[in-house]
This record gives structure tokens, C-alpha cells and sequence, in this order.
């Protein structure tokens, strides 16, 4: 490592001129997080987390979003939990495949941090991450010890949240709890609502083995599944993919609990500082009514209901500044006078129902409609219809549940000065009490405008240009166009383009970074104020063609969505980076056979592009195809060469006549005009680039006998171990045994089969065997090619544990 400073430091002169000079073509390896593992922790907690992340290369510093949430100001990467699992065929073997690299971090969650979410995120001197959640409850929580091989049913008592995850493919984990006869449980899994991969099945078993009770999707992908206990006893909980997938980013948060449990209340939401009355639907819950302080913010927020019991769950609950209407409270054919904004709360408790909603105002006046359900947990997928008096329809405006956007929509009062306001589920079929919504009638709205931005993060290379586009909802007949400004740009970096153009939904900010801007990564806010054409025309505004419309009162800052549970984020985290100079190349487009157990080369080139430091060669964090247990060491360039062998072992276990396409990647290090080292990569992703092969048969070949070790303390299992060369030369065979690291007790000191012999014997110890023995030990053996790269060779060993 020194000489590579000694060669680092006579090179910065070089390097700072580069950088200086600008790189050839956006080449870089951008950052990306995968998972967080576990995905959250109990209040008062501080929770040990596993990040998994491509492109790291070693590290990052982590950022946290969310009130009562910090962490670790970095993360290191760390060794990785893997494992292999069944083979995977074709034609899921042809599907790319990300593997990134495990990372420790700590979280620590204040005792009072408000329940929900947290952010976090991650950047390098190439980019930065979006945004993933971290989830606060207060419940205790266990984690999955992982173990590799057939599922071991584990015990949790109740309430609990369990963190897991699918992991390897077609992994199934089982959770047993004990039951009274009579007790409702609730089991509820968070997975995709946290941007898991995971499509998640739940099995109930009884004490019997038999399944009772099974959910795969109620909340989105997210399953629920809620039983009453028929007999005392133990009963399972099998959770796996529905298409018995799994991998590293399967995470899920699995909770557990027994009782009453509030799913969802009515009304839902209230006004700021009232007391409010809400009747709760759920087991043991459903009818009665529970009071509730509305303290705080005029915002979304988690509230818990006082129960007989105890505390309830937790609910979102809006709360708001307006006079509030309930529909169960209020005579719904009674015109609202709306000379005031006032909030209607209403259901579609009946199929087909459409709720009625007269309004009375200033003949001419504008209304400005603002409907709430999906985003506050209703099943209500709304259409909202005004019509006059007669019948006559004047808009209509419906939500897409999905992405959370909900219905909003302007309406002119006719001359009459009244109006009706219905609403109404899109499929008149469905119907219920958690079928709720909240309106939002505000009158008179004034001309005015918000703005949303598209993601948390932002990625600007020195000397480039990166565009972030900007929606801009708009109210009260506000056509005018938005100037947007950002505050806390780093220095170097210009805004170049920031106008959203009059009568338009979106526009686009165009920030510019110079060739010497500071490589590193800060949080910028950006706002935006309304501006009027003065001259020009149509097309595009130039600066001389703006004039504020007003006197500074109307800036809006721009947000990121919020849902039940979020924190409040109003910030984009922009990350000022540094191109990959040096490429890697292929030699020519190559297709070879490799054989299995073997070891298999291809050539490459280095451009390096005037960069003469070390480049050190692996395989990159995002694959085209499945690597199956391809495997492929690390490979140093040396400075100043240009041309390398890349090896990678082909594995036993890899599917026959399959064809694999293997991505390496070259990691160096660039010293900017600070001496500040920066860790740059450039995968070769072209089909010119990639290792790609057709795999063979091994050449070689192992057998034992007998096919099982017997797991009894003090016991000795001799192996008869037979070897086959096939037509390699007659050299000495390394045998050994390798156990999964779950296992104890059970070893066997490695033994050589002469270059002249076939058979050897392995004898195999028991000292204290403790498992749980789920899965086989394997005996390898390997020889030397002719080349002297190893050939290994591979079987299976069953382990039988004593009773």
C-alpha cells in the first residue's frame, strides 16, 4: 500500500490535470443502495444494520432524514452473508442479477422518535443514492439469524416484529408462537411498502401441521392474514416468495401480535387543537367510539387509540386548520354554505352509493375540490363529479390509488350560486368503512401554485450538466410562470436553466458544474416564485423576458411526497462527482467452453486515458446474467501496463450447456487539486467486454462412501473416497472436508491421493455436534491442469444427527 502512495503522489500532478482537462464520457460506475437489513428497530433502540450497496468500494458516509433518527456517520463495507442456493435454470439463468456488497452501520432510535419512517442514504465520489426507509415501531423486534439449507422453524413470543428476509432463492422461514384457544392473532408483513423485492405469501399451520389460514396480497403486494386459535398449542408461520424467489434485497418486517387491533377509523382525520371523536373498525374495536386530542402540526400523523387493553396500533390520522362535517353527524342534503374552507368527511359504506354534497356560494366563484383517501390507508379509488343543480356535469376528476395521487380539481359556481359535489368509488360494487375519505372544499382560492420534486438525490458531474425535473400543482387560476432558485449550491456549480413556463405542469432545474467544482455531496432546497411574461412571446422565456408578479410573499418551497409515516423532506442531496477516466476493453468478441471445477481466462485492454495508477480488477456489482457461484479474485494492474488476464473459477454446481456472461469491473484512485482520494470504477457491460462462456463437464470427478456422516459426540465416520482424472495428468488430489459455518463439531484433517493412486480414506470427527444439521457437508477435491491453475471436483455428504 505505501508504494502505491509513493506512486499516487508523484502521479497527482498528472491526475490534477486530467481532472482539470475533463474525462472522456460518462463512464462511471453510479452508486446504489439494494437493502437495509434489519429495516428498522423498536424506539429507544439502537439497532446494528447490514446496507447492501454496489459501488461503495469500501464505503460511504450516511445520511438520515427523519426526526428522532440518527446514525453512523459512515458505513464500512464488511464481509458478505451468502448463500449459494439451488441451482437456477433456464430461463431465470438468463435474467441479470445485481450482488451487492454488505456494509455495518448503527442506527440509534431516540425512545421518543415519532413512529414511521426514516430516510437514509448514501454518496460517493461518483454519485448518490435515493432515499430508502427505515421504519421506527415500538413493538419488540428480533432479527433472523440466517442459516443456509432446508428451514428451521424458530419460537417468538407475542407482540412481536420480526426482521427477515428470503434469502437464497426458494428459502422459506417458519415462526412459531404459542396459542390460547380463543385469541385473535394479526400477522402483518411490511416488505414492498419499503421497497423490498419481495412478493410475500403467508402460510398459518396449526398445532397439527395443517394450514388454516393464508394471505398473499392486502396491503398492495403485502400480505395480512388475521385468525382465531380453534385449540391451545403452537402454531407456525411459513413466509417465502409467491414465485419462491429470494435474494440479498428480500428483506421483510414481519409483526405479529394477539388482541384488539384497529385497521382503520372513521372519521379520518380532524381539526388542529379539538378533541375529536372517531369510531374504530377491527378486532375487538369495531363500533365504539375513542377520543382524541389533535395536537402538534397540521399535518398527517400516527396516532394510537387508548384501549381497555392498553394502547391500540398505530393509525394515520390527517389533521387540519378547517371547520370539519362529518357525514354520520350531518344532514348530507343540507346546502354547505361555503363562505369559509371546511373539511367534509365522508364513506362509501354501501355498494353503489354515491355521497351528495350541495354547495352554496357566490354565483362565478371558483371552488377548489381536494379529495384524500389512499394516501391516509382508505380503499377509496374516488371520482369526484360537480354538477349544477339540473344535472348538468361541470367536471369531473378522479385519484390514482397506486401512486397515491389523489383527486383534485377546480369548479366555477354557475349563476345560480349553487353546486353538487358527488363522490363515489370507481368500481360501484366495492363498498365498506374503510371505503373513507376527506374532503377538502377551500372557496374563493387565490391564485397560487406548490411545487414537487421527483426524487431525493442528484448526481453532477464536473464539467457536465444534470436536469431535475420540477411538477407545479396549480390553484385559484395561477397561469403565470415560475422562476425556481436553489439555496446551499456548492461552490462551482451554476444553475443554469430554472424556469417552469406559464400554463405548464412541470419544468425542468439545469444545474452546471465547473471542471474544478469540489467533489462532494450536499443537500440543497429549491424554491420557486411566480414570474410574468414582459415581453418575447411564445417559446422559450429568456432572462430578459421575466418580471416578478410579486413582492416575495408567494415562494414556495418545493417537497418530495409525503405518506402516512414519512417525515417531512424538503431537500434534494446533490453529489458532485468525478468521472472514471481509464475504460476496459475485450480483446475481440470471444464465446469459449469452461468447464466446471476449472479456471477460465480472458484477455483484456486498459485505456487508461492518461490515467497511470494501479486499476484493480474484479468482478462489478451488477451482473448480466446469474453468476451461479462464479467467483473471480481480485487482479492488480500495475501502472503503466495496459493488457491482463482476467481469471474466474467456474463452479461445480453450474447449470450444464448453459451459456454465462460475466461483467468485470477495474477500481482505481484519482487525486483531485485538494490531494483529496477519490475511488472511481468503469465496468465493462458491452457484449464485447463480457467473459462469456458455454459450460462443459469437469474433467474430474469425486465419490465417498459411505453418503453419510453420522453427528454422534466421540463418533469417527471414515469416507472412502474415490477419485477420477478423466484425461488430466497423473497428479496428487487435496481432499477435505468443508462444513456450513452453522455447524459444529464436525471436522476432518485434509488428505493427498498419490499422482499414482485413485482411493484415500477421510476420516471424519464428532466432538460436540451442535446444528442444526439442515443441509449436507461437501467433500472436495482438487488437482493441478496442466497449466497449473486447480481443477476441483465436488460431492455431497448427508449428515444424520443423533437422537
Amino acid at each position: 500500500m505505501q508504494m502505491y502512495k509513493q506512486i499516487s503522489d508523484r502521479l497527482a500532478p498528472i491526475v490534477s490535470a486530467f481532472l482539470l482537462l475533463g474525462a472522456v464520457g460518462n463512464a462511471s460506475d453510479l452508486p446504489s443502495s439494494s437493502y437495509i437489513f434489519p429495516a428498522g428497530g423498536q424506539r429507544g433502540t439502537n439497532v446494528s444494520v447490514r446496507i447492501g450497496a454496489h459501488y461503495l468500494h469500501g464505503g460511504s458516509p450516511l445520511r438520515v432524514v427523519g426526526s428522532g433518527v440518527t446514525a453512523s456517520p459512515a458505513i464500512e463495507q464488511i464481509e458478505k452473508i451468502w448463500f449459494e442456493g439451488p441451482m437456477v435454470v433456464k430461463p431465470l439463468s438468463k435474467r441479470a442479477e445485481d450482488y451487492p456488497k454488505d456494509h455495518a452501520a448503527e442506527f440509534f432510535i431516540d425512545s421518543n422518535a415519532p413512529l414511521g419512517n426514516a430516510y437514509w442514504q448514501l454518496w460517493t465520489s461518483q454519485g448518490a443514492t435515493q432515499g430508502r426507509r427505515f421504519v421506527v415501531g415500538d413493538l419488540p423486534e428480533i432479527i433472523e439469524e440466517e442459516i443456509d439449507g432446508a428451514p428451521v422453524p424458530i419460537q417468538v413470543k407475542l407482540p412481536i416484529t420480526i426482521n427477515g428476509r428470503i434469502f437464497p432463492r426458494e428459502d422459506v422461514d417458519v415462526w412459531r408462537f404459542a396459542v390460547v384457544a380463543g385469541q385473535c392473532i394479526t400477522c402483518e408483513v411490511n416488505a414492498a411498502r419499503l421497497g423490498s423485492e419481495l412478493d410475500a405469501r403467508l402460510e398459518v399451520l396449526d398445532p397439527d401441521g395443517n394450514r388454516i389460514a393464508e394471505n398473499d396480497d392486502f396491503l398492495g403486494p403485502d400480505p395480512r392474514v388475521r385468525f382465531v386459535a380453534p385449540v391451545d398449542g403452537v402454531y407456525g408461520l411459513r413466509i417465502h416468495d409467491i414465485s419462491f424467489r429470494g435474494f440479498q434485497n428480500y428483506v421483510y418486517r414481519l409483526t405479529v401480535t394477539s388482541g384488539p387491533v384497529v385497521d382503520h377509523v372513521f372519521p379520518l382525520g380532524g381539526k388542529l387543537g379539538a378533541k375529536t371523536e372517531f369510531r374504530l373498525f377491527g378486532v375487538g374495536v369495531d363500533g365504539p367510539s375513542c377520543w382524541l386530542d389533535l395536537n402538534g402540526s397540521p399535518e398527517t400523523q400516527l396516532q394510537k387509540f387508548a384501549l381497555p387493553e392498553g394502547r391500540s396500533n398505530s393509525i394515520p390520522i390527517a389533521v387540519g386548520n378547517f371547520r370539519e362535517i362529518v357525514e354520520a353527524t350531518s344532514a348530507k342534503k343540507q346546502p354547505i354554505v361555503v363562505s369559509e374552507s371546511v373539511v367534509v368527511n365522508g364513506w362509501i359504506d354501501a355498494a353503489g352509493e354515491i355521497d351528495s354534497w350541495p354547495l352554496k356560494g357566490v354565483a362565478g366563484s371558483r371552488i377548489l375540490i381536494r379529495l384524500d383517501a389512499a394516501s391516509l390507508g382508505s380503499k377509496l379509488d374516488a371520482v369526484v363529479r360537480a354538477t349544477s343543480m339540473n344535472g348538468e356535469t361541470l367536471i369531473e376528476f378522479g385519484s390514482t390509488p397506486a401512486n397515491f395521487v389523489e383527486p383534485r380539481g377546480e369548479v366555477q359556481m354557475p349563476e345560480e350560486g349553487q353546486c353538487m359535489i358527488q363522490v363515489r368509488h370507481v368500481d360501484s360494487q366495492a363498498s365498506g368503512t374503510d371505503f373513507a375519505y376527506r374532503m377538502t372544499v377551500l372557496p374563493q382560492p387565490a391564485p397560487d401554485f406548490s411545487l414537487k420534486l421527483p426524487t431525493d438525490a442528484l448526481t453532477l458531474f464536473r464539467g457536465d450538466t444534470a436536469k431535475l425535473k420540477v411538477a407545479v400543482a396549480r390553484v385559484g387560476g395561477f397561469q403565470d410562470a415560475v422562476q425556481l432558485e436553489v439555496e446551499g449550491l456548492p461552490d462551482g456549480v451554476s444553475l443554469e436553466e430554472s424556469t417552469i413556463a406559464k400554463d405548464k405542469s412541470e419544468g425542468e432545474l439545469s444545474l452546471k458544474a465547473a471542471m474544478d467544482a469540489r467533489i462532494d455531496g450536499k443537500a440543497i432546497r429549491i424554491f420557486g416564485r411566480p414570474v410574468r411574461e414582459t415581453s418575447g412571446g411564445k417559446g422559450q422565456l429568456g432572462q430578459g423576458d421575466l418580471a416578478a408578479a410579486d413582492d416575495g410573499s408567494m415562494v414556495r418551497l418545493a417537497m418530495l411526497p409525503q405518506l402516512p409515516g414519512d417525515p417531512s423532506r424538503d431537500s434534494v442531496f446533490l453529489a458532485v462527482s468525478i468521472q472514471t477516466p481509464f475504460k476496459i476493453f475485450g480483446d475481440q468478441y470471444r464465446s469459449d467452453y469452461a468447464a466446471c471445477g476449472t479456471v477460465h481466462y480472458r484477455p483484456y485492454r486498459l485505456e487508461r486515458n492518461g490515467f497511470e495508477g494501479p486499476v484493480t480488477i474484479s468482478l462489478t456489482d451488477r451482473q448480466a446474467r446469474h453468476l451461479q457461484g462464479v467467483k473471480g479474485d481480485a487482479l492488480i494492474v500495475p501502472p503503466g501496463e495496459t493488457v491482463f488476464r482476467y481469471p474466474i473459477h467456474i463452479p461445480m454446481r453450474l447449470e450444464r450447456n448453459r451459456i454465462g456472461r460475466v461483467v468485470v469491473m477495474g477500481v482505481g484512485e484519482v487525486i483531485d487539486e485538494e490531494g483529496q482520494v477519490h475511488k472511481v470504477s468503469y465496468s465493462s457491460s458491452n457484449v464485447n467486454d463480457q467473459i462469456i462462456i458455454l459450460s462443459s463437464p469437469s474433467p474430474t470427478a469425486v465419490q465417498v462412501s459411505p453418503s453419510y456422516i453420522h453427528a454422534l459426540s466421540g463418533h469417527e465416520t471414515v469416507l472412502n473416497v474415490s477419485v477420477k482424472r478423466g484425461q488430466l495428468a497423473a497428479k496428487p488430489v487435496t481432499v477435505e472436508l468443508l462444513v456450513p459455518r452453522h455447524f459444529q463439531g464436525i471436522s476432518a484433517r485434509p488428505i493427498t491421493i498419490d499422482a499414482n493412486r485413485d482411493t484415500g480414506s477421510l476420516k471424519v470427527r464428532i466432538s460436540s455436534p451442535r446444528g442444526p444439521f439442515n443441509m449436507p457437508v461437501t467433500i472436495r477435491a482438487t488437482t493441478i491442469d496442466e497449466r497449473g491453475n486447480p481443477v476441483v471436483a465436488e460431492c455431497a455428504v448427508e449428515v444424520v444427527a443423533s437422537k
